[in-house]
């Protein structure tokens, strides 16, 4: 048997003829049989020694106390606790007033009170309990003596309520030797008392629309205070079980904390003891638990957000969901294979007319022998357009049948895919953090709970959720009424807070049957369904509890819900009707089509203003230089000059003014700031100190040329206008030199340009992408809110900020502007450089052939070849002053030459050794980057690191071009036709032979000429600099 510790408090004034009382105090406790503590109140100390005596004996804890003690301490634990009063004693009334003031007459204590002395039993109760508050669950037992038989009188009393009767129940007697005899009185106590005889209880209801008062039972408006109609028709049913009376009392809200810590409301009155039970059931929550009961969930209802599930075009791009990620690289393969050999057949065919004359029968186009035409014959292919163009031979055409008739049954699959995903709902909303970031409109319920529960929440999410969706900053809050929001709801892309029961009945009457389908429901209120409550410690509890139990399992519950809250509308019309696809589902194909008809008119307006400007075929010296004016004022690096009109000049002017601010002011600085942020990554420093040797670069480049810029227009003046018209004579033809010179910068210059421009597109491109398919993978955590963190192409500091989307992309925009006005600005001015170099190179090579060719011009210019039909010893008089004076004028141009390249040196030494310095850097740093970035980039850094040393080989190249073209002066003097000619001549020939033994050089700082050899001088160094970069990382890693 375990150990009973057992504490009887025995409050014995006065105790006489213990060995009579104690045994009936012992078959009482025993008839109890759950009583484990004892504390005595004795008058006498050997009746005290002799309770503890027995008591302790059997493992009762037992403690003894004065019965003249002015305070009652109330135990802990209260469970198994008995009292025994001899009301024999004095200070009798005095303490048993005290234990109701404390409410030690509630459950779970026990009572025996003996009187020792014949006494009538009215009266008995009359003097010492009519002031006491000894209620339904309480459990008094007057022990009073019968002193005809010698036995004491067994009875229970208890009052129905507050100062009400008292009520006598006879339980049975007790006897020496008898022990207790009941009467066959039911034990339970609840089931004993709960018939209350229509006792009066208070209930409170809730009412939030006064016309409900006059619809609680006709089930009328029941969406309107649902819970309330509900509840009250609970209550009327429970008062029945227990026969009782009901008194209500209306409140406005349920309750809520003022600034004093004052309950309002249906909470108020519980608190106060104005009400009984709370009529209408509410959410359990901490601070209430601590100041009232709940007894009973009555409702199974709860307020959630229900929205219908957004179509799968508006959370996803449906456009590349029919296949997944292999389909697509098959795809991919199967256009570059067939294409391939497209290109290979076209090749074969073009080939083959060199070799058998081939006549095309058809009145179709062939494929012309370029790899373009192929590529866009295959892309028109994808896109279902056919094909302007056939090939003529067999192969070719079957392979593009091929190709055809491949691409009509992928389409055809894409197509089907597409119509089945445009008219499906997305299942991605599944929580509130869902919620939170969806573009779903979110509206709520206007009733007074969820105007307590929505601005007072805690958690961050959900007040995310109130602050963001609900009440934004600047805007009402929307609180709409139950049918304005479930309207809303069903335009879609809204979600609607509200109790289930009535908005679904709402969505019952308003929405349409195939309109049901796919609600999805999402609770917000961290709180269980809505219990029902009483007075904190009520002595009706236990039978209120039972009586709203039997209400559920007779099914009087689940009937009164059934007849108030609509349940769920079941789907039944899945796929009946036809969905419209809108604007929103065609979003990334109206994206493509606004970018394809963007790009299409800026290549438009770019081959309009190349044809009028670039390829002009025009052979002179005079607009040598038309094209890279025109690159000038495209980048704002052109100043008329005075005899400009006024307008014109201004125009520039601001445009210029413009231009530099938004490079060199706004955008340069912001990104030289970044590097402050990029110390702790390696690979950020290193591209953003790349960046930043870009940035010098160009920012010497426009100082050298706005400080140079006058000598830098004479050097174009006298290249352009002086007296070098040469007549054509044999192979000497010098438009056709001047149009080939031309022609090699506008090449290297496209080059530079296009590589300049992928490596713009390929950011853009890689950025619009991410934005439109991957944008939901950007999202990231900071300090518990979620913002959008999308890469930009360079690293830099926004002057828009970050965070959303739409200050993502102003800033994505902003940087693209820069960075292409950033890279044609660079390729204008190194073409404006290599471009002088050209002209140089094609004025040398002109000096060549009139060098070569000055005295067969000169019989050409006198007519001579009469004369001379017959080789001579030497050149008539006329003839040889027409040789003479050419060849003065020819040296005077190679001296103008000279001069000019001397100019050009002065001008441009620095700045090809800055160039040089930062290219070998730039190329070192690429090199690196390239072998640590990820694979999605490597295509950024491949491009960058071409372009980088693309820039640094055209310099080189025209260099290298001059140097030769300058060489070859000595040969082209000693092949022309000097042996008839006069010792004048001869010996201006060998002083020219002599000057030229020292070519022209293009100097990096003086330091070495622009070469070749210099080229990859310097790629060697570049790389050996990476290899020891890339040792010091890994030895530090």
């Amino acid at each position: 048997m375990n150990f009973k510790t057992v504490f009887v408090v025995f409050l014995f004034m006065k105790l006489h003829g213990c060995n009579i009382v104690l045994p009936m105090i012992n078959d009482l406790i025993e008839h109890f049989n759950k009583t484990q503590i004892i504390l005595a109140y004795l008058c006498d100390k050997n009746d005290a020694f002799q309770v503890v005596s027995h008591f302790s004996k059997k493992l009762y804890q037992v403690n003894v106390l004065s019965p003249n003690s002015r305070d009652m301490p109330y135990p802990t634990p209260p469970a198994f606790l008995t009292y025994v009063l001899d009301a024999g004693c004095s200070n009798t009334k005095q303490l048993l007033l005290l234990a109701s003031e404390q409410k030690q007459f509630a459950t779970p204590f026990k009572w025996i009170v003996y009187y020792n002395n014949p006494v009538e039993l009215s009266f008995f109760i009359d003097e010492y309990f009519t002031k006491t508050n000894i209620l339904v669950d309480s459990d008094v037992t007057l022990a009073t003596i019968n002193p005809t038989s010698g036995t004491f009188d067994l009875n229970k009393i208890y009052k129905r309520k507050i100062n009400g009767s008292i009520i006598i129940e006879n339980i049975g007697i007790w006897g020496r030797g008898l022990g207790v005899t009941d009467t066959g009185y039911e034990k339970i106590t609840y089931k004993r008392r709960r018939n209350l005889t229509k006792t009066v209880l208070k209930s409170c209801i809730v009412i939030t629309n006064n016309d409900s008062l006059n619809h609680l039972t006709d089930k009328r408006d029941i969406h309107i205070d649902s819970i309330a109609k509900v509840n009250y028709v609970l209550v009327q049913h429970l008062s029945d079980t227990i026969n009782a009376s009901l008194e209500y009392s209306v409140r406005g809200t349920w309750g809520y904390k003022d600034n004093k810590s004052q309950w309002s409301g249906m909470i108020g009155e519980l608190t106060r003891n104005e009400a009984d039970i709370g009529g209408t059931a509410l959410f359990l929550t901490s601070d209430r638990i601590r100041v009232i009961d709940y007894i009973a969930m009555t409702t199974p209802t709860r307020s959630k957000f229900i929205f219908r599930q957004p179509k799968l075009s508006y959370v996803a791009n449906v456009f590349t969901l029919p296949f997944d990620a292999s389909v697509w690289a098959s795809v991919c393969g199967l256009l570059v294979i067939i294409a391939g050999l497209l290109y290979v057949v076209v090749r074969w065919e073009w080939k083959k007319k060199d070799y058998v004359q081939v006549v095309n029968e058809s009145n179709i186009t062939e494929i012309h022998n370029s790899w373009l035409d192929v590529v866009f014959i295959t892309f028109g292919a994808l896109c279902q357009q056919g094909s302007s163009s056939v090939p003529f031979s067999i192969p070719g055409r079957i392979t593009l049948i091929f190709l055809l008739v491949s691409l009509m049954f992928l389409y055809t699959s894409y197509s089907a895919n597409i119509v089945a995903l445009l008219q499906s709902s997305s299942s991605s909303i599944q929580t509130l953090q869902d919620i939170l970031n969806s573009r779903l409109d979110v509206g709520v319920d206007n009733t007074v709970f969820n105007h307590f529960y929505f601005p007072n929440a805690t958690e961050p999410i959900r007040r995310a959720i109130y602050q963001q969706k609900v009440a934004p900053p600047g805007q009402k809050p929307k609180f709409y009424p139950i049918e304005e929001g479930i309207r809303k709801m069903r335009q879609g892309l809204f979600a609607f807070h509200v109790e289930t029961g009535p908005g679904y009945k709402f969505v019952s009457e308003i929405f349409r049957e195939d309109e049901k389908c796919g609600l999805q429901e999402i609770q917000y209120l961290q709180v269980p369904d809505p219990w029902l409550a009483i007075q904190k410690n009520s002595s009706y509890k236990k039978m209120l509890k039972v009586g709203l139990r039997l209400l559920q399992e007779n099914g009087i519950q689940e009937r009164e819900v059934g007849l108030i809250y609509t349940k769920k509308p079941q789907c039944l019309a899945r796929g009946s009707s036809f969905i419209s696809v809108g604007l929103v589902d065609c979003y990334p194909a109206a994206v493509v089509l606004a970018g394809g008809i963007g790009a299409a008119l800026a290549v438009l307006i770019l081959e309009i203003y190349v044809h009028q400007r670039i390829h002009e075929k025009i052979h002179t010296l005079a607009t040598y230089f038309d094209s890279n004016i025109a690159f000038l004022k495209l980048t704002a690096f052109w100043i008329y000059d005075d005899e400009t009109t006024r307008r014109k000049k201004y125009l520039q002017h601001a445009y210029n003014i413009f231009w530099i601010f938004y490079l060199f002011v706004a955008y340069q600085p912001a990104e030289l700031l970044y590097v402050y942020y990029s110390f702790n990554d390696l690979s950020v420093f290193l591209r953003a100190l790349r960046d930043i040797g870009n940035h010098v670069s160009l920012a010497y480049k426009a100082f050298n040329y706005f400080i140079m810029r006058r000598d830098i227009l004479k050097l174009m003046e006298t290249l352009q206008h002086g007296n070098y018209h040469y007549e054509d004579c044999g192979d000497f033809q010098p438009k056709l030199i001047v149009d080939e010179e031309k022609k090699e910068a506008l090449k290297w210059t496209k080059y530079f340009l296009n590589f300049c421009n992928a490596i713009c597109l390929s950011m853009f491109a890689n950025g619009v992408f991410t934005f439109i398919f991957l944008s939901d993978k950007q999202y990231v955590e900071r300090n518990g809110q979620r913002v959008y963190h999308q890469e930009q192409p360079v690293n830099t500091v926004s002057p828009f900020g970050s965070g959303t989307k739409l200050r993502f992309f102003v800033t994505f925009i902003y940087t693209m502007i820069a960075l292409t006005f950033y890279a044609w600005t660079i390729v204008a001015l190194d073409s404006l450089f290599i471009t002088i170099m050209s002209c140089i190179s094609s004025h040398l090579k002109i000096l060549q052939g009139a060098f070569k060719t000055v005295r067969a011009r000169c019989i050409m210019r006198t007519r001579a070849e009469r004369l001379l039909k017959e080789e001579t010893l030497h050149d008539p008089p006329f003839l040889e002053n027409c040789v003479n004076k050419e060849m003065i004028r020819c040296i005077k141009h190679l001296q103008t030459v000279l001069s000019v390249s001397g100019k050009l040196e002065s001008i441009y030494s620095t700045q090809t050794f800055v160039q040089t310095f930062i290219s070998l850097g730039e190329m070192c740093f690429s090199l690196y980057l390239l072998s640590e970035t990820a694979d999605q980039n490597i295509g950024n850094e491949i491009t960058y690191l071409i372009a980088t040393g693309f820039e640094l080989l055209m310099y080189c190249w025209f260099g290298n071009r001059i140097t030769e073209a300058s060489l070859k002066i000595s040969y082209a003097l000693y092949e022309s036709d000097w042996f008839p000619t006069s010792l004048s001549f001869k010996k201006q020939i060998i002083f020219t032979m002599t000057r030229m033994q020292k070519p022209i050089n293009v100097t990096i700082g003086k330091i070495t000429p622009l070469a070749f050899s210099t080229f990859l001088t310097i790629a060697r160094g570049a790389y050996s600099f990476f290899t020891f970069l890339k040792q010091r990382h890994g030895i530090n890693h």
